[in-house]
């Protein structure tokens, strides 16, 4: 008998993969600022490329930073070979913070308290009909935090003077 909680759309089984990805999403998130604030790419790019010297250079321990840049290579923010490692394109256009597209500056607000605690509890906020954000401050033009999120929030603003939207080959 047909499981009926099962839709058949494909010859695949059913695979909890996406399940997992999503859950151990913050993660993934977490671990890359983590590199963004330890500035690991520009590293990198530096010549500071293996744990022992990018642990020497950010000040960090060596074998967290090898469990940091090992996860960031698992999911494609570097490379390595032996021990060494490099950036990828992406990377290195986007997450080095001595790129003119650089947008780790984003992090600051996408990763700011405010904003994480607005989805800390998704079904009371489903519950309420409305955001769980304090109301306090948040829509006045003197909110202290509008600077801070402007400056964040300024590389990914600027496409007409992204290489990539100039029409240059």
């Amino acid at each position: 008998m047909q499981d009926p909680h099962v839709e058949q759309v494909s010859q695949q089984p059913p695979n909890p993969a996406s399940i997992f990805d999503a859950l151990n999403a913050y993660q993934l998130s977490a671990a890359l600022r983590g590199a963004i604030e330890l500035d690991v790419f520009a590293a990198v790019t530096r010549g500071h490329d293996t744990a022992v010297e990018l642990a020497r250079h950010r000040r960090t321990d060596p074998r967290g930073t090898r469990i940091l840049c090992d996860f960031l290579v698992i999911h494609g923010f570097l490379t390595k070979s032996g021990d060494k490692y490099a950036l990828t394109p992406e990377s290195a256009l986007f997450l080095d913070s001595e790129s003119p597209q650089y947008l780790g500056s984003v992090v600051r607000f996408m990763h700011s308290e405010h904003l994480v605690d607005a989805f800390r509890n998704v079904a009371e906020l489903v519950r309420r009909g409305r955001t769980l954000l304090s109301a306090e401050g948040t829509t006045e033009t003197e909110h202290a935090g509008w600077e801070e999120i402007a400056q964040s929030m300024v590389p990914p603003m600027m496409p007409e003077s992204s290489p990539l939207n100039s029409g240059a080959p």
